[in-house]
């Protein structure tokens, strides 16, 4: 059975060719389990999800860093989709890269703390629910 607790992954997203289907590929160094699939540096992988619609009108030159909370697919979801990647996540919530590096800075300013620390934070707060 698929995993249906969300994770945070980074990396830069891109749409095809033809810009109909969204792909992350995972930033060098990540390590994300997913009950029990890991989701290791630089792998590309098939991101669905309402949100979906809206990155494809963002996305710049046909690629942008990312954040996403994300979830692995459901058999059923993947049922609906063709030409899937394995895996394939279902993203819940984008955050592009240049508004993570603001509001880390942001909590860096009132707060102080470490770089790595504040990132986490930062990506934890855009991307709740």
């Amino acid at each position: 059975m698929a995993d249906t607790q969300t994770r945070i992954v980074a990396g830069t997203i891109s749409l095809d060719e033809n810009g109909e289907r969204l792909f992350l590929s995972t930033d060098p160094g990540t390590h994300v389990r997913f009950e029990d699939r890991m989701i290791n540096g630089n792998q590309v992988i098939r991101v669905l999800g309402p949100d979906a619609n809206f990155v494809v009108t963002s996305v710049t030159n046909r690629s942008d860093r990312v954040s996403i909370a994300a979830r692995l697919a459901t058999p059923e979801e993947l049922a609906q989709h063709s030409q899937l990647t394995d895996p394939t996540l279902v993203a819940e919530k984008f955050a592009k890269f240049d508004a993570v590096q603001e509001r880390a800075f942001e909590i860096f300013q009132v707060e102080g703390g470490s770089a790595e620390g504040n990132w986490l934070r930062a990506e934890r707060e855009l991307l709740a629910s």
